[in-house]
Parts: C-alpha cells; sequence; structure tokens
C-alpha cells in the first residue's frame, strides 16, 4: 500500500486573548506520550484566509504535531482507523465568527514497528569542525545512512555529534504487510500526518482537501521540493 507525508498549506494562528487560570491544563505542542488530554483546554486558534470548507487546518507552532479536522474529515479518518486519536472539539475563531465543528487531534498510538528499515535512508550533515562558521556548517556535505532497527538509529541520533546535525528521515518505506491507513511515528522524526493511498483518495473525494498536498512517503524531501523537484509533477 502507498503512504502519503500530509502537507497543509492552512495555517491556524494562536489568539493571546484566552482567559486562562494557573490551574486550567492547557494543550501544547504534540507529546508523544499516548495520554488522555480530554480535560485539556485548547488554545483558541484564528483562521486568516478566505477559503471555503476547508477540511484540514495545520495548528499554531505552539501545537505542533497536531492537525484540526472538519468534523465530515474527522470522521473519514475514523471510519479508515478507530483509535489512532483523540479528538477534542476545537472551536476556530474567524474575524468575530466561531467556526464550529471542528476537531484537533491527540495522539494514542504509535507504530514505528511499520517502517522498514532495511530499506528506508536518513541523512545528516558532516560534523562540524572546530573553527567552522555557521554559513560552512550549513553548507556542509549530506550524507546518507540506514539502520536495521529503531533502537539502531535512536542511539546514533543521540550522539553528541549529532545534536547540533540531527539525523533526519530520507526515503521512508513502509513494510509490506502494513495495512494500516493511518500511521503515527514517535522516535523517527516524522511528525506530520501519514495517510494511505485509499484515505487520501477519500478525503479528496469529499472535497476536504483544499490547500493540502500529499508528498508520497517514499521520496526524499530533498528531491520534492525546490525549482526542480518532483512536486511540480503533482502540483502546479
Amino acid at each position: 500500500m502507498n503512504y502519503f507525508e500530509v502537507d497543509i498549506h492552512n495555517p491556524l494562528k494562536r489568539s493571546y486573548k484566552d482567559l486562562f487560570v494557573d490551574t486550567d491544563k492547557i494543550m501544547i505542542h504534540e507529546s508523544y506520550q499516548g495520554s488522555d488530554l480530554l480535560d485539556y483546554k485548547v488554545p483558541t486558534p484564528l483562521a486568516r484566509i478566505n477559503k471555503k470548507s476547508i477540511g484540514i487546518f495545520r495548528p499554531s507552532a505552539d501545537l505542533t504535531g497536531r492537525v484540526v479536522l472538519s468534523t465530515r474529515a474527522k470522521e473519514i479518518i475514523e471510519s479508515h482507523r478507530k483509535g489512532a486519536f483523540q479528538f477534542i472539539p476545537c472551536p476556530i475563531l474567524k474575524g468575530k465568527t466561531s467556526l464550529e465543528g471542528y476537531w484537533i487531534t491527540n495522539k494514542l498510538i504509535f507504530d514505528d514497528d511499520c517502517l522498514d528499515f532495511s530499506q528506508s535512508t536518513f541523512r545528516y550533515r558532516d560534523n562540524p569542525i572546530s573553527g567552522m562558521s555557521s554559513s560552512q556548517e550549513i553548507n556542509g556535505e549530506e550524507n546518507e545512512i540506514r539502520f536495521s532497527e529503531v533502537e539502531e538509529y535512536l542511539k546514533s541520533r543521540d550522539q553528541e555529534g549529532h545534536f547540533k546535525n540531527p539525523v533526519l528521515p530520507s526515503k521512508m518505506i513502509i513494510k509490506e504487510e502494513c495495512d494500516l491507513h493511518i500511521i503515527n511515528f514517535k522516535k523517527i522524526g516524522i511528525y506530520k500526518l501519514i495517510v494511505s493511498e485509499p484515505l487520501k483518495n477519500a478525503l479528496i473525494s469529499e472535497a476536504l482537501t483544499i490547500g493540502v498536498e500529499f508528498k508520497p512517503l517514499e521520496i526524499p524531501g530533498n528531491k520534492w521540493n525546490g525549482s526542480e523537484g518532483l512536486r511540480k509533477k503533482y502540483y502546479k
């Protein structure tokens, strides 16, 4: 089954007029603990786009890792995999109007074992040399590396030199036996929503993907983006 990384171009901004008190539990970025957050309060998201009937939003930076979905998008996702997310009501403020029927995700299940490490690759830049300027470090040579399993990847990622030059996902291949329509990664540096081709098509058929693009998971980001990137074959 083919999988896609969901790239959302419908941003929400954070309102700083919420009347929270010190005892309130306030939702923050995705913590990847898989815990119940139903008693947490969601910071008010502000929509500043003119598009209509948005099915999928990207929340503000303080809620990174999450997705805001319309009720219909939520229903389609639940029909393809129930229990992967907890959905918490998330009314959106557009001007002075409150848009009801939106939900923010909280990941409950993680699927790192679905990644085929034997075929997947990660990338990193050469470790910095003492005395090298920041611009030289940024322009350093990029290397690819493979790992046999998630534990080997975590050990390499946590090495001292990689705190400054992190090991990041490049070409990601899902195991053939995986039949999940939603995949939640916890440990390997992929934080976006990952969906199967049938789920992608279901969202498209319901016109819920305005402002949304689907990057094939196996295509590295550096080959997808840019003036000569493969993205141009899929999106104008």
